[in-house]
């Protein structure tokens, strides 16, 4: 019987807690609620469109900023070679004496300085922001273009070592004076200067058959 009673107490008391939570009023949606939900969604959308945009313009700086180191490097490459010419062009000099040592160290100076400038378009460069790297380039092609040319001109001049060239010598079997043949006897005179006499002479010395009968 006692549990019996029991059952009945518990039947009862969730009974009555079903009907309590049923006569409670539900809560219903509202316009601003509608409204607010929207205005979350769209926050949210723009929010991913922004953080692709964001993204989108990282990797375009990752690629210009690559595209410019890569071109200093290229550039820092030329400026050594720029480097060893010059100290070749500076070990010729000193194997020089007199006007060619100073005109060669005059080009050797005027090198220097186009080199130094084109290291400082060059450094100018790599401190530019990636988007604008480029409007810089073509400066910077100009200075490299003038420094190669230069330097290539500088080596393909031909070397002078200063030295007067001697005299030509001559062969003295080769050049004996002839022997004046005007104070000879005309019977040792050659052939050929006694066919240039005199042609009175010649016309004495012909026998009398030669001459016309009278």
């Amino acid at each position: 019987m006692a549990s019996s009673a029991h059952r009945a107490i518990w039947l009862v008391t969730v009974v009555a807690s079903l009907l309590v939570a049923g006569c409670q009023p539900q809560e219903e949606t509202t316009i601003e609620d509608l409204e607010a939900a929207t205005e979350e969604a769209t926050e949210q959308k723009e929010e991913a469109r922004q953080a692709q945009q964001e993204l989108a313009q990282t990797k375009t700086e990752f690629q210009k900023t690559q595209q410019r180191d890569d071109y200093v490097q290229a550039k820092e490459q030329e400026l050594v070679k720029a480097d060893m010419a010059l100290q070749q062009l500076r070990d010729k000099a000193n194997q020089l004496q007199g006007p060619e040592q100073r005109d060669l160290t005059n080009k050797i100076d005027a090198l220097q300085a186009k080199r130094d400038a084109a290291k400082e378009q060059l450094d100018e460069i790599s401190k530019a922001e990636p988007a604008n790297w480029e409007q810089q380039k073509s400066e910077v092609e100009k200075s490299f273009t003038e420094l190669n040319q230069s330097v290539t001109q500088a080596q393909s001049a031909p070397a002078e070592s200063g030295q007067p060239q001697p005299a030509t010598q001559t062969d003295p079997e080769t050049t004996q004076p002839q022997p004046d043949q005007s104070n000879q006897p005309q019977s040792e005179q050659s052939p050929q200067n006694q066919s240039q006499a005199d042609p009175s002479q010649q016309q004495q010395s012909q026998s009398p058959q030669e001459q016309p009968q009278q």
